[in-house]
């Protein structure tokens, strides 16, 4: 994405909380096992269009009418 592009900042902003979820999450994960924390690089590519498809989506926008995902 280009730097002029309106859309990076907020993307960016949103890609640095979700990373600092999972942070907060692992930490949490890792407190309840008493183990040893694991990494893993997800894509988004792949985990967006499958959740598009469940079921899970499906009651969201039945609560939520306005909300419109376009990949």
């Amino acid at each position: 994405m280009s730097e002029s592009n309106p859309l990076k900042a907020p993307l960016m902003t949103i890609k640095k909380a979700g990373e600092r979820a999972a942070a907060i999450v692992q930490d949490l994960l890792t407190l309840a096992r008493r183990g040893v924390a694991a990494t893993e690089v997800l894509n988004l590519n792949e985990i967006i269009p499958e959740f598009l498809k469940s079921p899970e989506y499906e009651n969201l926008l039945s609560f939520h009418r306005g909300i419109k995902v376009e990949n």
